[in-house]
């Protein structure tokens, strides 16, 4: 069995979205990024902590991203560089703003994957179980 067959039919999918949108089919790049528009949306603005801003700097990724797609090497999944170039983004108009320290908006992060990642396991084992809250 190759790697590709013990991959998820969605992620081939993106996959040929994301091959299709780096030879600069503009048709693949609007559907990833409708895609990704809400969860990448929810992720900046816990970064930022405000709408507006949240609303014009996933706006700015998006950007960041029609720019930069032909250079994307696909060592990653595409949510994966999609997610680093947001990181990056926020920490820039961050740093702009100087609201927050960087390390503190970094340790957030780690903080809010952490909890995702507990609240996660948590569900799993509600559903497992014969007792419900």
């Amino acid at each position: 069995m190759s790697v590709e067959d013990s991959q998820e039919p969605c992620n081939l999918a993106e996959a040929a979205l994301v091959e299709r949108a780096r030879q600069g089919d503009s048709e693949a790049l609007e559907t990833l990024f409708a895609n990704w528009r809400s969860p990448l949306f929810a992720f900046v603005y816990r970064m930022v902590t405000h709408r507006q801003d949240a609303e014009d700097l996933t706006q700015e990724v998006f950007l960041r991203c029609l720019r930069g797609i032909s250079g994307f090497r696909g060592d990653s999944q595409f949510k994966t560089w999609l997610f680093g170039v947001a990181t990056h983004t926020c920490l820039d108009h961050l740093r702009q703003k100087r609201r927050w320290r960087v390390e503190a908006q970094m340790a957030a992060q780690q903080e809010g994957v952490k909890s995702r990642a507990h609240n996660e396991q948590l569900a799993r084992l509600m559903v497992r179980s014969e007792f419900y809250i």
